[in-house]
């Protein structure tokens, strides 16, 4: 097995063929060949180290994104209970006066030419339900009226609202 030794002027090679002794231009050639081996594993030692945080990053953004989707579709869903809250009564379940003026307003934005009727109404003596029968008689005297229009305008095009107390349209 050959057997190489470096010192301070020079390398000394031993072998079963004998002994060569290089000089210093070999030296010099041998350790610049040896810095630039040594920088360039330096190199790819920061250059893996630099791709695993990277790698660890992106990881790190990617449950971040999969943790924001979920509360932002849960967000979402709260976000469509309360716009259904404003947009009905609590009482009848039919579409509140907010949600005839949007519809209103979208109807008036379309650039059609149709025909739009509305029919406005109220029940009859409903105060004299309240005040006789009391109030409980009187919500469960709306929740019918509500009922019978929706049995009424059963249709693709009609809509029913209760714009408040005992009035629809």
């Amino acid at each position: 097995i050959p057997l190489t030794i470096l010192y301070r002027y020079g390398i000394i090679k031993i072998s079963r063929f004998g002994i060569q002794i290089a000089d210093d231009s070999k030296i010099h050639l041998a350790k610049t060949r040896r810095t630039q081996m040594a920088q360039i594993l330096a190199k790819t030692h920061i250059i893996i180290i630099i791709t695993v945080i990277l790698a660890i990053a992106v990881a790190c953004l990617l449950v971040k994104i999969i943790k924001l989707k979920g509360e932002a579709s849960k967000i979402e869903e709260k976000i469509e209970k309360w716009r259904k809250m404003a947009l009905t009564d609590d009482l009848t379940k039919l579409k509140n006066r907010l949600a005839f003026n949007l519809k209103i307003d979208t109807l008036k934005k379309k650039k059609e030419n149709n025909i739009i009727g509305i029919l406005l109404f109220d029940v009859d003596n409903f105060k004299l339900i309240n005040d006789v029968e009391g109030h409980l008689a009187g919500d469960k005297k709306l929740k019918e009226v509500a009922i019978a229009l929706l049995d009424v305008f059963d249709s693709p095009n009609c809509s029913v609202f209760r714009f408040g107390g005992d009035e629809f349209a």
